[in-house]
């Protein structure tokens, strides 16, 4: 990026990657918090151990925002061939 080639498909590939590595440890984390609490609280109903585990709500719109800004890094990638096929 420090040499101006901001709109490379390998940059994509990293926003997408990084995107969906948060939105899925916001699940997994989600689900170890929901095992621990089970364990640490035992046998209770199912309803007290959802209520009682949080979830990483950021994490999860953080990954969409990346996954968003791929999205957008891929138009300008279009827009750039679009041009440079352009007399």
């Amino acid at each position: 990026m420090q040499k101006g080639q901001i709109f490379k498909e390998q940059n994509i590939r990293r926003l997408v990657v990084m995107g969906w590595e948060c939105i899925v440890l916001s699940f997994i984390l989600y689900g170890f918090g929901f095992i621990a609490t089970r364990a640490y609280i035992g046998k209770s109903s199912i309803y007290e151990m959802l209520i009682s585990v949080t979830f990483d709500f950021w994490l999860l719109l953080f990954g969409i925002t990346l996954l968003t800004i791929g999205v957008v890094f891929q138009k300008g990638i279009e827009l750039q061939q679009e041009q440079d096929l352009t007399i």
